[in-house]
């Protein structure tokens, strides 16, 4: 794993420049990626074949989950994802970060708010809403969320009773990207990129390649609800 900084990563994502510079002899990334990329290279092709739309990506991302539900002993429906966007990019995530907001009805009482009783729309959206994310600035924000309660079409402030984009602040973990294919082979993503993030704020970014994507809302440690669901005074801040 290579810890990189956002603005070579938003260059890689957004396809503006490569990783690594095409002129560079030894091929590595400031000195810390061994991996190559070349048009003349078949095998990785040129990193902006690697860009996918959202629905390309979702598609990777469905069919890595599928993997691991048909080893489990009772097949279930694929659910659909969350997504964030980064350099111009949009992405289906596996994890949750909603969770650190809400509580669901069964769940200990804390300093979070109750989820509202959203309505599945059907097998694939058994949680009732989808949400859009976006990092920015350094920064987690949930750029939309939708979702039907008592029959209608409820979306941002009906559900969140905040001024939109909201800065994440509640959500501390891990957020997981594939800027690359799926080796069925091997069952794992060509490259991923992890977003380390407390209370909203990204403290690192690193990538690796040939990984899984844990599936988990949080992917760190969940966070105390009395440290991490406080509103910081900038939680209102405008991306821009």
């Amino acid at each position: 794993m290579h810890v990189i900084g956002e603005g070579t990563m938003v260059a890689w994502i957004s396809g503006n420049t490569p990783p690594i510079s095409e002129n560079a002899g030894n091929n590595e990334m400031h000195g810390r990626s061994p991996l190559r990329f070349t048009t003349d290279d078949r095998h990785w092709g040129d990193p902006r074949d690697f860009y996918r739309s959202v629905d390309q990506m979702r598609t990777l991302l469905l069919a890595a989950t599928l993997s691991l539900v048909f080893a489990s002993p009772a097949f279930a429906t694929v659910q659909a994802n969350d997504s964030v966007s980064v350099g111009g990019k949009t992405f289906g995530i596996f994890q949750l970060p909603m969770n650190g907001l809400l509580r669901y009805e069964h769940e200990r009482p804390d300093d979070r708010e109750l989820f509202p009783l959203f309505e599945a729309p059907h097998t694939a959206n058994h949680r009732g809403y989808i949400a859009q994310f976006a990092i920015t600035n350094g920064r987690l924000y949930l750029n939309s969320i939708k979702g039907r309660i008592d029959g209608k079409d409820v979306a941002d402030q009906d559900i969140v009773d905040k001024r939109f984009p909201v800065r994440a602040h509640w959500y501390t973990g891990s957020i997981f990207i594939s800027v690359g294919g799926y080796d069925q082979l091997e069952e794992r993503f060509r490259y991923v990129i992890e977003f380390s993030i407390e209370r909203g704020k990204v403290v690192a970014t690193r990538y690796s390649d040939l990984r899984r994507i844990p599936i988990t809302w949080n992917g760190l440690d969940a966070p105390s609800p009395t440290t991490e669901t406080t509103e910081p005074d900038d939680a209102r801040e405008s991306p821009n």
